[in-house]
């Protein structure tokens, strides 16, 4: 790759290697967490049916937490995120001493 810049500085990026790493995260299938609409508007809804009891957390992109609740049994749960910012979210269920993880987009 070559790049110059409008003042005349170039930058040379060679030997560049693109794999076939897998970054995503991987979860049991029953542990999966349901999470929609998104992209939200006011609200958003997390199906922790098949959960006793759940924590999310809710980061915006800076890892800034900006929300967070707790569920004590099976329930569809609804986070009120009229007052968030539009842009991207992860959202992280903790349950059943597991980890769960997702993207959330705000409009």
């Amino acid at each position: 790759f070559d790049y110059i810049s409008g003042m005349g500085g170039s930058i040379n990026i060679d030997n560049v290697r693109l794999g076939s790493h897998d970054l995503s995260v991987h979860t049991e299938k029953n542990s999966l967490i349901r999470m929609y609409p998104n992209p939200a508007n006011n609200e958003l809804a997390i199906d922790l049916t098949a959960h006793d009891q759940s924590l999310i957390n809710v980061y915006d992109l800076n890892g800034k937490l900006v929300y967070t609740a707790s569920s004590s049994g099976r329930e569809l749960c609804s986070l009120d995120i009229s007052n968030l910012n539009s842009g991207l979210y992860s959202v992280e269920v903790i349950n059943d001493q597991k980890f769960n993880s997702k993207i959330a987009v705000i409009k």
